[in-house]
């Protein structure tokens, strides 16, 4: 808005999948686009599987992908009502929930408040593993997440949207 003043924004923040089209311009999506819109990627993530200090003082950190059986597993749980897999190199791991959640600030609530190992894209802890409130655990076993991309309907690239387009791209440092 600083560029370009006069552009109004409604911002809705929902796990919801918003269509792009009449009531929206422009979507940003973790993950996979239909293949009716215009998709400009904004960022790579990568899986971490994160816990507290307190919790890694409380038990030992998983050594490998099969230890996470004898540990507390807080899992989100998606808009569909499944539980989000976990994902590594080795390919999902099969973890007993003891928390659930279908609210990602909430999960990193109980992961930092040393309830037990969360797993979530990079981006939501980065500045919590920098400032040592979460430890990445299992690292070596990581893997790629899904991309975020920016989405609008091909027919509605008016100059308010590219403006947005092109602040997105410039806040997630594309290109």
């Amino acid at each position: 808005r600083s560029r370009h003043p006069r552009l109004t924004v409604r911002l809705q923040v929902t796990d919801a999948i918003a269509r792009v089209g009449d009531r929206v311009d422009v979507a940003v999506r973790i993950g996979g686009a239909d293949e009716n819109v215009v998709a400009k990627p904004l960022r790579a993530t990568r899986w971490v599987t994160v816990a507290a200090p307190s919790y890694l003082g409380r038990r030992s950190a998983p050594a490998h992908v099969d230890d996470l059986r004898l540990h507390e597993c807080l899992v989100f749980v998606a808009p569909n009502g499944r539980e989000r897999a976990w994902s590594f190199a080795g390919g999902a791991a099969d973890v007993a929930p003891a928390f659930r959640v279908d609210h990602g600030p909430s999960l990193l609530d109980a992961a930092r408040a040393g309830m037990g190992i969360a797993q979530v894209l990079d981006f939501m802890v980065a500045a919590d593993v920098r400032a040592g409130a979460l430890v990445e655990v299992l690292a070596a076993d990581a893997v790629d997440g899904p991309p975020i991309r920016a989405l609008s309907a091909p027919g509605r690239r008016s100059p308010n949207v590219r403006v947005v387009v092109d602040a997105l791209v410039d806040a997630f440092g594309v290109g």
